[in-house]
C-alpha cells in the first residue's frame, strides 16, 4: 500500500507541475507568512518553503517556472506591492467621524499608501506620518514613511511600522485628539474666532505700549508692526473695512484705551483701600500750559503702593481754588470717598501750603477732613536750603533778602 501511495503522489505532482509550466502568467507564492491552506495540486496540507514543498517526512522537489532573478527577489521578500496588504489590521488607524445623526463615532481607515514614479518604481508610505509631518524618527533619523519613500516592500516591515514606530503612534494620538473635536457647536466656533481676533488686537496694543515705555515716537508704530508680522506674530490686518490700525493715530487710540482700563482697575483698588494719600505737583509746559499731575498712595493686600492717578489740565489757571475744583471733579467722577484721605504731599509753593488759602486748607474745609496731614517735598526743601544759604538780609531794616557778594561773584565766574 505504501508503494502505491508513493506512485500516486509522484504522478500527481508531475501532472500538476506540467500544468504550472503551461500557464502564461507565473503564480506568485507569498513567502512571508507560513500557510497551512490546501495546495491547488496536492490534496493534503503542506507548508510552503522557498525551494521545496514539505509533506510530513518526505521532501518532494518541484521544478520552478520562475527565472533565477525572481528567486533572488523572493529571497529578499520584495516581490512587489500587493493590494491585499491594505486589508491587514496593522495598516489601519483609528479616527473619529460624524454619523448620520451628527454624533461622533470611531472609524478605522488604512494609513498605507503607494507611490509610483515615472520609471515605474514603487515606494510606500504612511498617511498619518505625512499628515502630521513626522519627518524624523525618535532616534533623529529621517522617517521615509512620512514622505512615501520607503522602498522595502515587505509586509513584516509594514506591520512593524504600524505597531512599534514611536512617531506613528504619536501621529495616531494627534489624529484622535483633533478628530474628537470635529465640528464644534456654533458657540464654540464663535468663541474661537473671537479669541483669535482679540489676540491680534492685543498684540497691536502691546506694541503701542512698548513704544510708549521705550520713549519712541508713535510714527514708529507701523514699521514695528510690519517687523512683528514678518516674525510670525498674529496681528490685525493693516486695514479693516477701510480703517487703518497701524498708524500713529491708531497707536494713540490703543494707548488711551489701555490707560482708561488701567485707571478703572486703579479706582477699584482705591475704593477697597482703608486709607488714601495723594501726591500733587503743578507744572508749566514750554507752551505755558499749566497742568497738575496726581499720584495716589493706597494699601493693596496689606502692601503700600503708589500709582499714577491722572493728569489735570488747568486751562491756564493755577490758583489754589481752581486746583481744588479740578481735583474734586476727578474724584467725584470716579466715586472716590475722600473721608479716607489722610495725607497730602506737595511742593513748598504757597499755592499748596498756605495756612488759610492753600490747597490743603481748602480741601480740609470742603470735605471735612481736618485730620489731613500735609508733607512738603524733601527734594524741593533741599534745593531751597541750598539757594537760601547763599542769601543775606539787607542791612537797611527792610528785611529784604539779597544774594551774598561772594556767591554772586562765583555764579558770574561760572557764566
Amino acid at each position: 500500500m505504501n508503494s502505491i501511495d508513493n506512485d500516486e503522489m509522484k504522478s500527481t505532482v508531475l501532472i500538476s507541475t506540467d500544468q504550472i509550466q503551461q500557464q502564461q502568467e507565473p503564480i506568485i507564492i507569498d513567502l512571508e507568512n507560513e500557510s497551512t491552506s490546501t495546495s491547488p495540486f496536492i490534496s493534503s496540507s503542506i507548508l510552503v518553503n522557498d525551494n521545496c514543498i514539505k509533506k510530513t517526512n518526505q521532501i518532494i522537489h518541484v521544478a520552478s517556472s520562475e527565472p533565477s532573478s525572481s528567486k533572488q527577489i523572493n529571497n529578499h521578500r520584495t516581490m512587489g506591492y500587493l493590494s491585499r496588504w491594505e486589508k491587514e489590521p496593522e495598516t489601519y488607524y483609528r479616527t473619529m467621524i460624524l454619523n448620520s445623526s451628527g454624533e461622533l463615532q470611531e472609524s478605522r481607515q488604512c494609513w498605507l499608501r503607494k507611490k509610483q514614479d515615472e520609471n515605474g518604481k514603487i515606494t510606500i508610505g504612511c498617511f498619518l506620518c505625512n499628515k502630521y509631518q513626522m519627518i524624523k524618527n525618535a532616534n533623529g533619523k529621517i522617517n521615509p514613511w512620512a514622505t512615501y519613500d520607503y522602498s522595502v516592500l515587505a509586509l513584516n516591515k509594514i506591520k512593524e511600522h504600524g505597531l512599534y514606530n514611536e512617531k506613528h503612534i504619536e501621529a495616531q494620538e494627534l489624529e484622535l485628539n483633533s478628530k474628537s473635536k470635529i465640528q464644534p457647536d456654533w458657540k464654540t466656533t464663535q468663541s474661537m474666532i473671537y479669541t483669535k481676533h482679540q489676540q491680534s488686537i492685543q498684540n497691536l496694543m502691546f506694541t503701542a505700549i512698548f513704544i510708549c515705555q521705550q520713549y519712541h515716537p508713535l510714527n514708529s508704530f507701523e514699521p514695528l508692526c510690519d517687523l512683528q508680522e514678518k516674525n510670525g506674530v498674529n496681528l490685525l490686518p493693516a486695514e479693516v473695512s477701510g480703517i487703518n490700525y497701524r498708524n500713529d493715530c491708531a497707536a494713540l487710540c490703543f494707548l488711551q484705551y489701555t490707560a482708561r482700563i488701567l485707571h478703572q482697575e486703579l479706582v477699584e483698588k482705591l475704593n477697597q483701600s482703608p486709607i488714601l494719600g495723594w501726591l500733587i505737583d503743578e507744572s508749566t509746559s514750554r507752551t505755558c500750559e499749566k497742568s497738575c499731575i496726581v499720584y495716589a498712595r493706597y494699601v493693596d493686600n496689606y502692601e503700600q503702593k503708589t500709582d499714577f492717578y491722572g493728569l489735570i489740565n488747568m486751562n491756564g489757571d493755577g490758583t489754589a481754588q481752581h486746583i481744588v475744583d479740578k481735583l474734586g471733579e476727578l474724584w467725584d467722577e470716579d466715586g472716590i470717598k475722600m473721608k479716607k484721605t489722610c495725607w497730602l504731599a506737595t511742593d513748598n509753593a504757597s499755592t499748596f501750603t498756605g495756612i488759610h488759602n492753600g490747597v490743603a486748607a481748602k480741601l480740609k474745609k470742603k470735605y471735612g477732613i481736618d485730620y489731613l496731614e500735609l508733607n512738603t517735598c524733601a527734594a524741593h526743601s533741599f534745593a531751597l536750603v541750598g539757594s537760601h544759604a547763599g542769601k543775606e538780609l539787607v542791612g537797611d531794616g527792610t528785611n529784604r533778602v539779597r544774594t551774598r557778594e561772594d556767591v554772586a561773584q562765583f555764579e558770574s565766574n561760572l557764566g
